[in-house]
């Protein structure tokens, strides 16, 4: 079996611009592909932690299934999505435990999300999608308190929206069971898909 994802890249600018959000605070540790962060505890949380990236769907497949949901993503037919950064939001439960960037998505952003949840689903994962949520993770941040991170907030907000155009997506995978070793192997591409 394998973990599969089908995640839109976040083009190298823009997260330069989302890097210049980082703030020293107290118990929050950011997403970097770099010092590899908290790299999968996604599926602890149904959540993709994987720097960089805005997961469209997930789920656990094997191999025959892996292979059928590549050949839908390869039947997808949408034009290039474009779509802004523009906020923060933290995730919770009850407490903050995530620091994310919100996106506002275009129509063909939200198309494309839609068909990648019915081709996994289609594909036999073992794990249903959730909703689609235009999130980009930036940070764990269990420990901080609410007034630490409403300040960091009003620090860094509000600040330019961060416009992105996006002209491909892709599908990364990495295996899971006992052979899988540490929980720190990060995600790999399999495939790109293009748009336009």
């Amino acid at each position: 079996m394998a973990y599969v994802v089908a995640a839109v890249e976040i083009p190298e600018i823009a997260l330069f611009f989302l890097r210049k959000l980082r703030r020293p605070v107290p118990d929050v540790l950011w997403f970097d592909p770099v010092d590899g962060g908290d790299v999968l505890a996604p599926f602890r949380r149904s959540w993709f932690d994987e720097w960089g990236y805005l997961p469209l769907a997930w789920g656990s497949l094997d191999d025959a299934g892996a292979e059928r949901f590549d050949s839908a993503l390869q039947n997808i037919r949408l034009p290039e999505a474009a779509f802004a950064i523009s906020r923060l939001t933290f995730l919770t439960d009850p407490e903050p435990y995530r620091i994310c960037a919100r996106i506002d998505p275009s129509p063909t952003l939200t198309q494309l999300a839609s068909e990648c949840q019915r081709a996994i689903r289609g594909a036999g994962a073992d794990v249903e999608s959730p909703r689609f949520e235009p999130l980009v993770p930036l940070a764990n941040c269990r420990g901080a308190t609410r007034e630490e991170l409403t300040s960091y907030a009003r620090e860094v907000e509000p600040f330019p929206p961060i416009k992105v155009q996006c002209d491909r997506f892709v599908m990364c995978s990495k295996a899971t069971g006992p052979a899988a070793g540490s929980i720190q192997v990060r995600m790999k591409i399999d495939y790109e898909y293009g748009l336009g």
